[in-house]
């Protein structure tokens, strides 16, 4: 049953916050661990980072401070990412290294940040050259190091790349197994379609998929999918969403090609060939049921006020970490 999408969903995740000592000296190297979580939290920091890189390549991280207070403007705030390990640092920040380990690590000050906001700071590091491919680039050392007054500090946490082959090209989606998503391979062969003959709205949505999405609050009478008589409103959404269908399916081919790649369920099918008998992949698929429902089901998840009332503020890297993620769900 369908209560919250989940496709673009905003993440869950979990802070760990800690007491940041105010020292100006202090570099992210010598932060103490977290403590337990804090109610009371002032400033949050948060790293984002590619999910893959190359040997030699570019990384970029971007570090996100905002301000949880309604009525507190915190000044002459100084804050450091550690250079990851494997990696030299390119541009972004000012490189300093802690005059008693010897880290290098990227500092970054800002003069005030007002009750409510948040920051954007980006900077890059390079991946050394000689990595061994499925070894992973690790950024968990930062730290918020002085403000104007004390705040309490929270932490999401760091961010791990995984490492690519030199001179392959990087797919944004993997199997858990390591496989790329080869669009020759695990996208459809057919074109976007809409509704024109020989094509019906009804080879779309149905009712049982609508009890899917919202269960028998959209029944007049009934309790399953079987039973199911849809309500009079319920009934003009759907058609409403297949008449909408009749410019494309766009989405619905995006979402459905990802989550078989993935080997998701949808009404008791998983694969290709659970679909239609003999299809080893997707682009073995032909355009008949029940692959257009597929289709249909998850372009419809877009209009659903879950979604499409969601709003997700950050920068490039995050935004493409985000949708690689939330598309599956």
């Amino acid at each position: 049953m369908y209560h919250k999408s989940m496709w673009l969903s905003i993440i869950a995740l979990s802070l760990l916050l800690a007491l940041i000592a105010s020292s100006p000296a202090m570099a992210a190297s010598q932060v103490a661990s977290a403590v337990q979580a804090e109610t009371s939290t002032d400033l949050t920091m948060k790293v984002a980072g590619p999910i893959y890189v190359q040997a030699g390549g570019n990384l970029t991280y971007e570090l996100t401070l905002e301000n949880l207070t309604t009525g507190q403007t915190f000044t002459n705030i100084e804050f450091f990412n550690d250079l990851p390990a494997n990696t030299t640092y390119v541009s972004g920040g000012t490189l300093l290294t802690d005059s008693i380990t010897g880290a290098q690590y990227v500092q970054f000050t800002l003069a005030s940040l007002s009750p409510g906001s948040k920051r954007l700071f980006t900077w890059v590091a390079r991946a050394n050259e000689d990595l061994a491919v499925g070894s992973t680039i690790d950024n968990q050392s930062f730290a918020i190091a002085a403000t104007n007054p004390s705040a309490v500090v929270g932490y999401y946490p760091g961010v791990s790349t995984h490492v690519e082959a030199p001179g392959t090209v990087v797919a944004i989606l993997k199997t858990n197994g390591g496989r790329d998503f080869d669009v020759n391979t695990d996208g459809y062969q057919f074109q976007n379609y809409g509704n024109d003959p020989p094509r019906v709205a009804s080879d779309d949505l149905g009712k049982d998929d609508v009890f899917l999405m919202f269960g028998a609050a959209a029944c007049q009478s009934g309790t399953t999918a079987a039973t199911c008589v849809l309500s009079g409103p319920a009934k003009e959404w759907m058609e409403a969403q297949n008449g909408y269908m009749k410019g494309g399916h766009c989405d619905g081919f995006s979402a459905s090609s990802m989550r078989l790649f993935q080997s998701l369920p949808f009404k008791g099918k998983s694969t290709p060939a659970t679909f239609q008998p003999g299809a080893a992949n997707t682009i073995n698929l032909n355009l008949e049921q029940p692959i257009e429902n597929y289709i249909a089901y998850y372009w419809t998840t877009q209009v659903l006020p879950e979604v499409s009332s969601q709003k997700y503020i950050a920068g490039p890297v995050s935004i493409v970490n985000k949708l690689i993620t939330d598309i599956l769900l």
